[in-house]
């Protein structure tokens, strides 16, 4: 069974950062634009700012999106950033508070990518700063009215609030890829697991896969945990004193809509009397069994969109079965 990579994770920490640049722009676009007003800034300057605060965020985003490194080109991205500053600070005459706060807000969103970037994004704004002047002469006016005052407020309270909700996010995204590696390190001991009690009979295995079964879209770990059960129970089935040959089989094929998976043992079967409650949380038929193991696969795959069961097995035994749908792309 084939799966396609989750672009959804790869383009988070883009995706935060487009939201924290949007978030960002708005006040600040304010900030500026109150300044463009006081010293009343000819009309490229306006186009300037309505670039970089309506269309810049989405060319960003786009880059990033359909970049193969999109943790790449958001550093590229960010240091455009850095420039557009500089662009604006001396399109601006330098006005005190308002400078400080563009150069100041800029710094503060990079300071967690490490001081190296941090030290290359203010050269970008220094050099996009000392260019604009060179080129176009704005001139040079430090005070900074009431007016500027008022219109940097936004900027001094809603940019922090922004950067804070980053960052909070960021730390999400941090922790569920610790618990990523916590759940990949208890798949791996689970795999050792079933090795070992491979070892305890000649348990022969075969793989029957259709390669051409569509692609489905899926979480690997979670699916992955939920098969790993699958066939952890179908080796111990086998080890009962019953099963005089030992035959493991994991097969794919295509069934309609779905890819279906199966896993087929040749222990002893299904009681009839328990078939109906196989699936139910803490039922067992092991005597050491949580009764969990059939009910986390059932969780696991019905939130793929699938489903789970058993079929009857013309060679005795037992078949344990999940189908997944195919991905919308590949239907």
């Amino acid at each position: 069974m084939l799966s396609q990579p989750d672009e959804r994770r790869d383009l988070r920490l883009p995706r935060q950062v487009y939201r924290l640049r949007v978030l960002g722009l708005a006040p600040g676009f304010v900030t500026v634009a109150t300044t463009f007003y006081e010293h009343k800034a000819p009309r490229a300057y306006w186009a300037a700012i309505a670039a970089q605060g309506f269309v810049w965020p989405h060319v960003a985003w786009l880059l990033a999106k359909h970049r193969a490194d999109p943790h790449r080109a958001e550093r590229l991205n960010l240091t455009i950033d850095s420039a557009f500053g500089g662009l604006f600070i001396a399109l601006m005459r330098f006005s005190l508070l308002p400078s400080v706060l563009v150069a100041g807000m800029l710094s503060m969103d990079k300071i967690g990518w490490g001081p190296r970037f941090l030290a290359r994004s203010s050269a970008a704004m220094v050099i996009a700063c000392a260019a604009t002047v060179v080129l176009f002469h704005p001139g040079f006016d430090p005070t900074t009215t009431m007016r500027e005052i008022v219109g940097s407020l936004p900027l001094m309270t809603a940019y922090p609030l922004a950067v804070a909700f980053a960052s909070y996010s960021s730390g999400r995204m941090v922790r569920e890829r610790r618990k990523a590696v916590e759940e990949l390190a208890l798949l791996r001991d689970e795999l050792a697991h079933i090795a070992r009690v491979a070892t305890l009979g000649a348990i022969q295995t075969t793989l029957d896969f259709d390669e051409r079964a569509p692609l489905v879209r899926l979480d690997r770990i979670e699916i992955q945990q939920g098969l790993v059960n699958l066939i952890r129970n179908a080796i111990e089935a086998m080890n009962h004193p019953s099963s005089a040959e030992r035959r493991l089989t994991i097969a794919t094929r295509r069934d309609g809509a779905s890819v279906r998976v199966a896993v087929a043992d040749s222990g002893p079967g299904i009681d009839p009397a328990i078939a109906d409650r196989l699936f139910h949380p803490f039922h067992s038929t092991k005597s050491s069994g949580l009764g969990l193991g059939l009910s986390i696969c059932q969780s696991l795959v019905e939130a793929h969109g699938g489903r789970i069961g058993t079929l009857p097995s013309d060679r005795g035994g037992a078949v344990f079965f999940f189908e997944l749908p195919f991905a919308s792309d590949t239907a």
